[in-house]
């Protein structure tokens, strides 16, 4: 477990240097879309952000047999993050290339929360994720 977290702290450093996501957390879909699979199982980290305030977290899965690593960082506090705020939270446009879409590039949205774990230093959970896709 602790291999996995050093991992994952390294993940996010490194992702976020070059990434920052869209935010449009727990609203669901909007009119003229839908949420379709293939639901892609997997773990939320997620920490308090010290370099940029906010959050940072990281989702660790696989979709049709290939690992995923989507990481982001996002303005809220961290004493925001319940089980209820991370169902329809979305995040992207990070859909992995091949998954949902040659490409990827898709929204993808939280759709379920298991094994909800937190203290003060950080959240884990299982969760599924699915895409937001224009009707």
């Amino acid at each position: 477990m602790k291999s996995l977290l050093l991992i994952i702290s390294l993940s996010i450093s490194l992702m976020l240097v070059g990434n920052q996501i869209a935010y449009s957390g727990g609203e669901g879909p909007q009119p003229g879309e839908s949420i379709l699979g293939p639901t892609m199982d997997g773990v939320v980290w997620i920490t308090p952000s010290v370099e940029f305030g906010g959050i940072d977290g990281v989702f660790l899965g696989n979709c049709n047999g290939k690992p995923i690593v989507v990481a982001y960082w996002l303005p809220n506090g961290f004493a925001t993050v319940t089980i209820d705020s991370l169902v329809n939270y979305r995040v992207g446009p990070y859909g992995p290339p091949g998954c949902r879409s040659e490409f990827g590039g898709e929204y993808l949205i939280i759709t379920a929360v298991k094994n909800f774990d937190k203290n003060d230093e950080r959240v884990l959970a299982d969760v599924d994720i699915k895409f937001v896709i224009p009707k």
